[in-house]
């Protein structure tokens, strides 16, 4: 799979501009015990906007999901939605942020482990077919 680089060459070091980025690729790979995200297009509408600190990505990403029944393990699709808001930190501020920060590298930021990362916490950890599945 290509990796989700993005430049922000244009932007960086100038706080309160901004880039808007649409994305409609799969990512493969995210998962739990009982739900995975499936291999059609995650649609993300994001914004990488420049502050001192660095670049911070907000907005919105969607993906289908496979989830098991956590009664009766039987699988069903859903759909997971969730909003963003992650700063990558620029040079001279790696510092700053906790060692498990996102960062910007040379002029670019790499949206994929941040775009992993949200989705893979998104996903129910104990998903139902239905409320009243007797399992």
């Amino acid at each position: 799979m290509q990796e989700l680089r993005v430049s922000v060459a244009e932007i960086l070091g100038h706080p309160g501009e901004y880039r808007d980025i649409r994305l409609d690729r799969p990512i493969s790979g995210v998962r739990t015990p009982l739900a995975r995200v499936t291999e059609a297009p995650v649609h993300a509408e994001l914004r990488a906007e420049s502050v001192v600190e660095g670049i911070l990505v907000t907005g919105t990403v969607r993906a289908g999901t496979t989830l098991s029944c956590s009664r009766c393990l039987d699988e069903f699709p859903s759909e997971v939605g969730l909003e963003l808001c992650e700063l990558f930190a620029g040079p001279g501020h790696e510092s700053s942020v906790e060692d498990e920060a996102y960062r910007v590298e040379g002029t670019e930021v790499d949206l994929e482990p941040m775009l992993r990362d949200a989705l893979t916490l998104a996903l129910p950890f104990h998903p139902l077919c239905r409320e009243e599945c007797p399992g």
